[in-house]
């Protein structure tokens, strides 16, 4: 097998709150909006300009308007921007968060040993099924 790119949509919300660098809008985004959706899916997976992210912040603000109370024009517009440079259609962030110093330490592995797993398949057709005995 070859080792592939490493994308922020396949990082877990874990691994994503630890990498994702900091800046004006991730506390907002985080927050507010992580609350309910993993940037993953919603936000990674979809390259938008920031007239687009402009469109789906403003999109929430007015649907779930009574969940977002404080979440104003100042942070709207931190979190848009925060979105653009990460997520954006040419974002200045790493297109890859493997190249984010500190990514290795949030990646699970295992040993060759624990990964020499053997499946062993049984052909039990013949049978009337596994027989459970009674024991009185």
């Amino acid at each position: 097998m070859q080792q592939g790119t490493v994308r922020w949509s396949d990082l877990s919300l874990s691994q994503g709150m630890k990498l994702l660098p900091e800046g004006k809008g991730k506390d907002a985004l985080r927050s507010n909006c992580m609350v309910c959706h993993g940037f993953q899916n919603v936000m990674a997976s979809i390259p938008r300009n920031e007239n687009g992210w402009r469109d789906r912040i403003n999109y929430m603000r007015k649907a779930m308007w009574w969940q977002l109370p404080r979440f104003d024009d100042d942070k709207a517009d931190g979190v848009v921007s925060y979105l653009s440079h990460m997520f954006g259609n040419d974002p200045t962030a790493p297109r890859s968060p493997a190249d984010v110093p500190g990514y290795k330490d949030t990646v699970r592995s295992f040993s060759e040993e624990a990964m020499g797993i053997a499946y062993v398949e049984y052909d039990v057709s013949g049978s009337k099924g596994l027989a459970l005995e009674r024991y009185s």
